[in-house]
């Protein structure tokens, strides 16, 4: 990362790869609940995606009222990690409650056999490669 941010904007910018590394995780869980906003909305019940947002955003305005003042760029990239979290949690909350998934929430937890999986699929790509 940090290469790519010296060559991309210059030796000035390093100081935002923590930043970066403190979001990305969050941006990750949101993005992966994005279908769950999607489905709030295609089955009718739009305002179950700004429900889900309420708890968060007030976490999110307190904790960087607290932390930022003392804590600068760092504290605002956990603040917002923190407010993104909680708003896939509540997203994923809200999809167990209005419309019973508890089954299908369990089949997409990542499980053991799931990492076994891709980690084999790759060693078998790579063997595959070095032959050729």
């Amino acid at each position: 990362m940090k290469p790519l941010v010296q060559l991309t904007y210059g030796v000035k910018y390093l100081p935002v790869i923590i930043p970066i590394f403190i979001i990305l995780p969050a941006i990750v869980l949101s993005t992966a609940t994005t279908p769950v906003n999607i489905l709030f909305q295609s089955t009718g019940k739009p305002h179950l995606a700004y429900k889900s947002l309420i708890f968060p955003v007030i976490i999110q305005i307190i904790s960087g009222l607290l932390f930022i003042p003392t804590g600068g760029i760092l504290a605002a990239a956990a603040c917002f990690a923190l407010g993104t979290v909680v708003a896939s949690l509540s997203q994923l909350y809200i999809l167990k409650r209005e419309y019973a998934v508890d089954g299908m929430i369990k089949k997409l937890l990542i499980k053991k056999q799931d990492i076994e999986f891709v980690r084999s699929f790759a060693f078998s790509l790579i063997s595959k490669s070095k032959v050729h």
